[in-house]
């Protein structure tokens, strides 16, 4: 986490001297809801068969730059990285299927204060547990990702705040079990974003 903000901070700094260029930056944090299955089968539920009482949350850490827009078009071309998380937990125990992600994306203004984005990337899957009849899944794996969202930009023409809400999904196979793992996210967010916007 500490290394995600380190990151931040400093394409934030790097950003400063060229945003009169077209730059584009956003970062920020989100909250929700998750579901993951490991072969089809939908993990939490079947915990929730065997009789646990768990609840689960979903939350991601996200960062893009890029460029735009083109001429008229109100586009931005950017590259992304991150981490969304699904915890499963009940008052003793916790799981947590974690996705950091690298990849690229389109950004769009429609209208002004509207902004739609979507990208897609490769996965690698930490996932992490002191369920000792889980440890099986306490490995890594890698995969691909995808995400949407949809947020209302406030703010002036350069700096501004993205609130909105985002879907993710990411793919991924163990590489001891060989396993795979599909963990989702459904969240709402808030971002601190640069870009020009004419």
């Amino acid at each position: 986490m500490k290394k995600c903000f380190f990151l931040a901070f400093l394409v934030l700094s790097l950003s400063l001297p060229i945003m009169a260029q077209g730059f584009y930056f956003d970062v920020g944090l989100g909250l929700g809801t998750g579901w993951t299955s490991i072969d089809g089968n939908d993990f939490e539920k079947e915990l929730e068969k065997a009789g646990a009482d768990v609840s689960s949350f979903s939350y991601n850490f996200n960062l893009k730059a890029g460029y735009g827009p083109f001429k008229r078009v109100p586009l931005f071309i950017v590259g992304s990285t991150g981490f969304f998380a699904h915890r499963i937990f009940d008052k003793n125990n916790y799981i947590e299927f974690n996705t950091y992600l690298f990849g690229a994306g389109l950004v769009l203004y429609p209208i002004k204060w509207v902004q739609l984005a979507s990208g897609v990337g490769i996965s690698i899957g930490v996932n992490e547990t002191d369920m000792k009849y889980t440890t099986l899944y306490n490995t890594e794996g890698f995969g691909y990702v995808w995400d949407v969202s949809l947020a209302f930009d406030i703010g002036g023409r350069k700096h501004g705040c993205l609130l909105g809400a985002n879907y993710i999904t990411s793919f991924n196979t163990l590489e001891v079990t060989e396993l795979d793992i599909n963990s989702s996210a459904f969240a709402v967010f808030i971002k601190y974003v640069i870009r020009n916007r004419k």
